[in-house]
């Protein structure tokens, strides 16, 4: 009887302990997905907030001296209507 005791014993502590270790792996992988989710809405934001600055250089190049735009995806060179 006193051998049943302490294998009970040895498996009720292997099973804490591995319930424990299942409960460390959850909390991290929440902290990691938290982290994802909150970078993401930062990211989002930031973008927002930045766009016009980040978006003026790239079409900069598209002006030409008369400040009309030519070269953009919706008015491609070729079928532009300002003179070359």
């Amino acid at each position: 009887m006193g051998m049943m005791m302490r294998l009970g014993g040895l498996f009720g502590g292997l099973v804490s302990m591995m319930i424990m270790v299942v409960m460390v792996i959850a909390f991290i992988v929440f902290l990691l997905v938290a982290m994802i989710a909150l970078l993401s809405v930062v990211g989002a934001v930031v973008a927002y907030i930045k766009r016009d600055t980040w978006t003026k250089p790239a079409y900069r190049w598209a002006r030409d001296k008369s400040g009309q735009l030519r070269y953009v995806p919706w008015n491609p060179a070729e079928k532009a209507d300002v003179a070359a």
